[in-house]
């Protein structure tokens, strides 16, 4: 399994390798509208193409730097031993490795226990899901949430399991749709 999920990210990144110095991403899921990337630092800018009403005025981060980040990051971490309070390297558990990827890749500094974490994020529709989302889940006869893992894309989930450490699991699994609880998304503020 991990062997595939590693195939799988390589494939991603070589794809991404053959990319233009100017591609145009497509959001994933549901969402029509179109980003291009900002110009690389070492290459001087390409000619300004777009149009004014297309030119974003947010002050949201540039979706496509955030997920490769976060993939980036992800990638680094599979393999990573399981332990309980853990938030390195050397071991983690799912909350902490949430911590250190929110951490890591945005500067974010997220609640360290499942259920603060659960309480912090906003809810999100299951069907609309992003990079980056959480997905928590019950794995015990009481009530509430006692595990977390961020999604990715495609059904796709990162956590660290107890078992096997961090790993890409899938949400379609029968395990894990069965216990799958809810889905929130962490304000990017």
């Amino acid at each position: 399994m991990k062997r595939q999920m590693i195939l799988l990210l390589a494939i991603f990144w070589i794809g991404c390798a053959g990319l233009q110095p100017r591609p145009v991403f497509r959001v994933p899921e549901k969402e029509n509208r179109e980003m291009e990337m900002p110009p690389q630092k070492d290459k001087e800018p390409p000619e300004e193409t777009t149009r004014p009403e297309e030119h974003s005025t947010s002050s949201e981060p540039d979706l496509y730097f955030v997920h490769e980040k976060l993939m980036r990051q992800i990638e680094e971490l599979l393999g990573v031993p399981y332990r309980y309070g853990g938030t390195s390297r050397k071991g983690m558990d799912c909350s902490g490795f949430v911590y250190y990827v929110y951490k890591k890749t945005l500067g974010i500094e997220l609640p360290r226990q499942v259920r603060e974490l659960y309480h912090f994020a906003d809810p999100v529709p299951a069907d609309d899901l992003k990079m980056g989302d959480l997905v928590f889940f019950r794995f015990s006869r009481t009530k509430g949430v006692d595990h977390v893992g961020i999604y990715l894309s495609d059904g796709q989930f990162a956590h660290a399991s107890r078992s096997r450490g961090v790993v890409i699991s899938s949400l379609r699994s029968g395990y894990y749709r069965d216990h799958f609880v809810e889905a929130r998304r962490v304000p990017l503020r």
